[in-house]
């Protein structure tokens, strides 16, 4: 009599396996995984996606994450932090008050920013300071979000950076 082990996928291993997978034969060094990671930000959860993106790694694949909305909870950022930090470069240079959510590494000719979700409109000025502070270093820059920039389907980020949000000081 056979025996079945089933184990319960919380994440999307197969897919994600099968993209990394064909970035690596592609030559693809650096990786921006956009939120969402997990579903609920469960211990288990992250465990699965570090068991893939571990092998990549260790290939010379370089992660730069960044926080979805299934990771922002308090409880979820611990997690996040706890996990992601193992794959956030060790030369990124954090926002202040937001270190290991929003950062930035300059690679080769290219600035790189990570925002976690929803934080565009507080980083901004931020973002300002960081493309002026390293001017002459970079010919290109990436914003890597898990919100749309402009035009977001949650509600236009951009325009509440011009006009700000109603409550906000």
């Amino acid at each position: 009599m056979f025996k079945r082990t089933l184990i319960a996928l919380t994440i999307a291993m197969h897919p994600m396996e099968a993209v990394l997978a064909k970035h690596l034969a592609e030559g693809v060094n650096l990786v921006i995984p956009v939120g969402d990671l997990t579903d609920n930000s469960s211990t288990k959860e992250w465990a699965q996606w570090r068991s893939i993106a571990e092998r990549y790694q260790a290939d010379g694949m370089e992660f730069l994450p960044v926080m979805g909305n299934h990771e922002t909870s308090h409880a979820h950022t611990v997690e996040w932090i706890e996990n992601m930090r193992h794959y956030i470069p060790q030369d990124a240079v954090h926002m202040p008050t937001a270190e290991w959510l929003n950062y930035y590494i300059i690679r080769e000719n290219t600035l790189v920013i990570g925002l976690a979700y929803y934080n565009l409109p507080i980083a901004f000025g931020w973002i300002k300071e960081v493309i002026t502070d390293n001017e002459g270093k970079f010919d290109h820059v990436v914003i890597a979000s898990h919100d749309g920039l402009v035009g977001a389907k949650y509600g236009q980020t951009r325009e509440q950076i011009v006009q700000g949000t109603k409550g906000d000081n």
